[in-house]
């Protein structure tokens, strides 16, 4: 029962740390355009998916049933593995959200974005949980897409 109080708090320190960076970061794209990317980010599909880059299911004891289990309840559970790592990692930090703050920026969180704002740009047709026309509202204000840290910044994702 520790571990879903585990994921609780991994999943309350991600979405604070999730909402700190885009509003640091984006400010100027508008608090409905960042509430937007926020529910992306920490989205079941999302956590899932840092949990597969960790490789987590690797580190836990599923049961037999897990892989006959329909794909959104093994998302699910892949999440909330996810978020028990990060509650776990909060609290070995001596509950220091700066450096927990670091750490998943670094690790998931800055490249989540930059993966949600590039995929709004280059494909409308998106398999976003949201609907939303960004590029529209970028290209209106004339503003640089990618933050100035952006690991895709130099890459050839715009032609």
């Amino acid at each position: 029962m520790w571990t879903q109080g585990l994921a609780n708090l991994g999943y309350v320190v991600f979405c604070r740390i999730v909402s700190n960076y885009l509003s640091d970061n984006f400010s100027y794209l508008g608090g409905a355009t960042i509430t937007i990317i926020e529910s992306d980010i920490v989205s079941r599909k999302v956590l899932a998916e840092f949990a597969k880059e960790l490789n987590l299911k690797q580190f836990s004891l599923l049961g037999k049933s897990y892989k006959w289990k329909h794909k959104s309840e093994q998302n699910k559970i892949l999440a909330q593995m996810f978020e028990a790592l990060v509650g776990a990692i909060f609290l070995e930090f001596d509950r220091d959200l700066g450096l927990t703050y670091d750490w998943l920026v670094e690790s998931f969180i800055a490249e989540a974005v930059d993966r949600v704002l590039i995929t709004a740009v280059k494909d409308d047709d998106s398999d976003l949980e949201t609907d939303f026309k960004l590029i529209d509202w970028i290209e209106a204000l004339n503003l640089p897409l990618l933050n100035q840290n952006s690991l895709y910044r130099n890459k050839e994702f715009f032609v």
